[in-house]
């Protein structure tokens, strides 16, 4: 196919001008899918990039995950770069283009990766994952019909413990009119805002509840959600079978050597394992 371009005489500082607009249009239109080739294109010994969800603030979610990636990396041997994204839909975003090797990612945004036909699942958690609304221990709200009227913080909007948080809050009669949404960037973030009496109750993990209360926060729960399958890892289906036989095996066994007792901890999981054989008809029902 012949692609045929009009071409007008211009001053050089326009000729410039242009030229540099375009160079940038194509960047952008290009990375994308300049990261995904590079992923099937590149040695067998190159580093795999570890994509995890931005559910925590840069700074924590690292500290966080770098016992996993160091782990991952002498049991692979083979070097594992830690990469995020500025937010979920971002992150979703790349999952899609298929920039990440291993992907850490939310239950809702697993089956479109799945359904990309670049993704296979891996592992999740052994403790399933609840939307805990919580509140000061001395505040004055016990019900939820006390919170009409008042503001609750959240997670990223986009966060699944946000969708199942105010889908659960709807059901029980406060209605998104009936209350304010505060959205945040994290779960700590938004449980901070309660704390600082900025919002009244807060939508967070049962996981992040957990490490609240183990860190003396002084919160208290008033309602929870049923359980869901939690954090879901997927393995590139770029990767040979037995890279991603061993990246599997590495998540489960984790749990089974007590030298790695501290990367669990620091994880706020108690392990991993395969997931069942209906986890993706389950996860489906979710995202409807």
């Amino acid at each position: 196919m012949t692609i045929l371009i009009q071409t007008t005489r211009l001053h050089r500082p326009h000729q410039r001008l242009l030229a540099t607009a375009g160079v940038m249009c194509l960047l952008a239109c290009w990375l994308p899918f300049a990261n995904a080739i590079e992923l099937k294109a590149a040695p067998a010994n190159r580093p795999l990039k570890f994509g995890v969800l931005p559910m925590f603030s840069p700074v924590t979610l690292f500290d966080r995950f770098a016992p996993l990636r160091d782990y991952l990396s002498k049991r692979l041997q083979r070097e594992v770069l830690l990469e995020t994204a500025p937010s979920y839909a971002a992150f979703e975003q790349r999952t899609l283009t298929q920039q990440y090797d291993i992907v850490l990612t939310a239950p809702h945004f697993a089956v479109a990766a799945e359904q990309s036909g670049h993704y296979r699942l891996s592992v999740i958690p052994t403790n399933p994952l609840a939307a805990y609304l919580v509140v000061r221990n001395d505040s004055p709200i016990h019900q939820l019909d006390e919170l009409r009227g008042k503001t609750i913080a959240t997670p990223s909007i986009d966060a699944f413990i946000s969708i199942i948080g105010k889908q659960y809050l709807h059901k029980h009669g406060l209605s998104q009119a009936s209350v304010t949404y505060l959205d945040f960037n994290s779960h700590n973030a938004a449980y901070q805002s309660v704390l600082g009496k900025e919002s009244q109750a807060a939508l967070i993990s049962n996981n992040i509840f957990n490490q609240a209360v183990a860190e003396a926060k002084p919160l208290r729960i008033i309602a929870r959600t049923k359980n869901y399958p939690g954090v879901v890892c997927l393995t590139s289906v770029n990767l040979p079978d037995i890279m991603t036989n061993d990246i599997q095996n590495a998540f489960v066994t984790l749990s089974n050597d007590k030298q790695s007792a501290d990367i669990l901890k620091k994880l706020i999981y108690p392990g991993y394992m395969k997931p069942p054989a209906d986890l993706l008809d389950e996860l489906r029902t979710l995202t409807k």
